[in-house]
């Protein structure tokens, strides 16, 4: 799904699930709004089968989309007929202006996975995990 779709779908009923397949640090740091982040336990599995019985469209979404097309795919061999991975993910999200949230509140802030990957994010919008603008010295590429 491409960011302008779910744009202009993020608030129509049935509103989408958006499932964030980055890590725990990386969601804190900033998400979309609504968004839960995955993970491995039972709880989550039992959710992600409730999501998939419910029909509500899935949008899966990571850095720039590689993890969360993964997981869009998971779920599609589990029965999602209704799953979609976010074109660009939230990088692409972020550098389009669209709101990032932490805690609710909206923020400016992306964590860029890593040096490399952060080439592909506006510096502005660059939230390194101590919530500095530039990334720390131990954080290779």
């Amino acid at each position: 799904m491409s960011v302008d779709e779910l744009a202009r779908r993020i608030d129509l009923e049935p509103r989408p699930i958006l499932l964030d397949t980055r890590t725990r640090e990386e969601f804190a740091i900033g998400h979309l709004p609504g968004a839960v982040q995955a993970g491995s336990s039972l709880e989550y599995e039992e959710g992600l089968r409730e999501a998939i019985q419910s029909g509500r469209p899935i949008v899966t979404y990571c850095s720039i989309g590689y993890r969360s097309a993964r997981v869009a795919s998971g779920m599609a061999e589990l029965g999602a007929s209704n799953v979609f991975n976010l074109e660009g993910s939230i990088f692409l999200w972020a550098n389009l202006g669209k709101p990032v949230v932490r805690a609710s509140r909206e923020v400016r802030g992306v964590h860029p996975y890593s040096r490399l990957w952060s080439l592909l994010l506006r510096p502005d919008l660059r939230s390194w995990p101590n919530l500095c603008s530039k990334p720390p010295a131990a954080i290779g590429s």
